[in-house]
């Protein structure tokens, strides 16, 4: 079961957001993030593991990942839930990780500026794309396996923002299906945005597993055994609002340790930290992870109904990856497969071309009408693919490859 809320309420002087994701079946999760910040400065804190949900019957494992990311100077990300996804589909993995470096990239080429709400919704777009599109796959794929689920991904901004004020961002994202009204599954992305300013008092934000940390700010006093708890339960305190970015690290190590001793599977390895004050990020911490991989861009195409007129077609941009699924194309005559997806199409009075790009995924769940196969010069590049289409589908013309090797 996916869990998916944001909370905002006052606790105790503290203002407090919290979100909840649990993974299950190939789905790549598990964690806890947690934020601190008052005046004198601010802290975030995730573990770790990363936890990966096999398909039904098989283990869980767990692994160590990146989950804390510097965006630019001035502002981190950390992330919780949905970190990722393998899907049977060749070379089409989501990694959550490898979208927000690559968006790090592309604002230190352009030497961006972004205002925290801008950053959080042009994240929001790159990573519902890649969300949706998954679940999607998945639905045609494997009908019904998601169905029950939801897909629940949050990210926490923290930083300075183009202001120069500190504030705390938070994205929610939570897939969820519908019925279309052709009777078929469709998942569809939900979005909450919030950005809110740090003031005096100190305030926390929780997602992952929170219930453990919330718990804990919600009555400190029940620790009395940890000294980051002490600190924060002393009158001269002041609830909070005196506390040192030191007393905040530690207060962040304690909840991670508590959530980690309840969810010893979902939770724990090194801690990774970035700590803010005076404008600056002073300390940033986590062990070396390899490279994580780069998204393949994308072009979604669900659902439509497609006419095209003499000579009609569409051309995707170089190194752009479309995905086809459950549309009607009808008259395409430059149907493309080189770099492309589809998934549950239904193909009438079209050319399809192939020229042998081994990025290409055509399942059987895709109908051909009155439609013919154009394979270009290169396609013996991937002769094991050609040779499952030509004997897959029925072509209206004998394709040139089965009529000369009959």
């Amino acid at each position: 079961m996916f869990y998916f809320g944001v909370l905002l309420a006052l606790v105790g002087g503290f203002a407090f957001f919290a979100t909840r994701a649990q993974t299950q079946d190939q789905i790549i999760g598990g964690t806890i993030n947690v934020v601190l910040a008052n005046s004198n400065g601010m802290v975030v804190l995730t573990d770790s593991k990363q936890t990966v949900m096999r398909s039904a019957g098989q283990p869980r494992s767990t692994q160590e990942a990146q989950k804390l990311i510097r965006l630019d100077d001035h502002s981190v990300c950390a992330i919780a839930g949905f970190g990722g996804a393998q899907f049977s589909a060749p070379r089409f993995n989501v990694n959550v990780m490898g979208i927000l470096s690559d968006f790090r990239d592309e604002l230190a080429v352009k030497k961006g500026h972004l205002s925290f709400d801008h950053k959080l919704r042009a994240l929001s777009f790159l990573l519902r794309l890649y969300i949706e599109s998954f679940a999607n796959i998945d639905e045609v794929g494997h009908p019904g396996v998601l169905k029950d689920a939801q897909l629940a991904f949050s990210l926490f901004l923290v930083g300075y923002d183009s202001d120069g004020k500190p504030k705390i961002g938070s994205l929610g994202l939570n897939a969820a299906p519908h019925v279309l009204p052709s009777g078929n599954t469709g998942w569809q992305i939900s979005e909450k945005i919030q950005v809110n300013a740090v003031r005096n008092g100190l305030q926390c934000a929780l997602a992952g597993m929170i219930d453990v940390g919330a718990k804990i700010m919600k009555n400190p006093q029940a620790y009395p055994q940890s000294p980051a708890i002490r600190r924060l339960s002393e009158p001269t305190a002041d609830n909070g609002v005196a506390l040192q970015v030191t007393d905040l690290e530690a207060l962040a190590k304690f909840i991670a340790a508590e959530t980690s001793k309840k969810y010893p599977d979902l939770v724990g390895g090194p801690d990774q930290v970035a700590i803010f004050r005076n404008s600056e990020i002073i300390k940033f911490e986590q062990r070396s992870f390899p490279l994580p991989p780069k998204p393949i861009p994308l072009n979604l195409i669900m659902d439509v109904p497609l006419q095209f007129g003499p000579g009609g077609g569409i051309v995707a941009p170089n190194g752009v990856t479309t995905i086809w699924i459950r549309n009607t194309i009808v008259g395409n005559q430059a149907l493309m497969l080189d770099g492309s997806f589809f998934l549950g199409n239904e193909i009438r009075d079209s050319v399809v071309t192939y020229d042998g790009d081994p990025t290409v995924f055509f399942d059987a769940s895709n109908k051909l009408i009155n439609s013919r196969l154009q394979l270009g010069e290169n396609f013996g590049s991937n002769m094991e693919f050609v040779r499952y289409l030509v004997r897959s589908f029925p072509w209206s013309q004998c394709p040139p490859f089965r009529c000369n090797n009959q």
